[in-house]
């Protein structure tokens, strides 16, 4: 209905993503981008959806790129804050597309401790299904009071 509304270009992106269309998903990313100039929050926040998608879809080193770049951003801000906007949540999603859940499942630590709103679509985050199978997902969901 509104074809400049971010945040369903965002959405119809992810759709994309997970139905493996990964150009079309990364031509409605930058679409976002293009949309949320100057909104540093929200480009961070895609940042880490297309460093996720990058991910996912074996281009590794794009991935790692803008994953070390979100870790910079990580360091230079004051993680009790509310304003924190790299959210660790999104980090635990490309650690899970790049494989390392070690790390995927320290930054969902992270998530946890730090009550990062996206813990709420634990259950059902498609991002998160390589992290399933193990024993910590599952007391993860326990611990943030989700049925498993």
């Amino acid at each position: 209905m509104e074809p400049n509304f971010p945040a369903a270009r965002s959405v119809l992106g992810n759709a994309y993503l997970q139905q493996g269309f990964y150009k079309q998903a990364m031509a409605e990313y930058q679409k976002v981008l293009e949309l949320s100039k100057g909104a540093a929050i929200v480009e961070t926040a895609m940042k880490a959806i297309i460093a996720h998608a990058h991910a996912k879809f074996g281009k590794r080193s794009k991935a790692e790129r803008l994953l070390n770049e979100l870790m910079r951003l990580s360091k230079t801000r004051d993680q009790s804050s509310p304003a924190f906007d790299v959210s660790p949540h999104s980090i635990a999603e490309i650690y899970s597309a790049l494989g390392q859940k070690e790390k995927a499942f320290e930054w969902l630590n992270k998530a946890f401790e730090q009550r990062d709103m996206q813990m709420v679509s634990l259950k059902v985050n498609p991002t998160l299904d390589p992290l399933r199978d193990d024993r910590r997902f599952t007391e993860l969901m326990r611990r943030v009071g989700l049925p498993h």
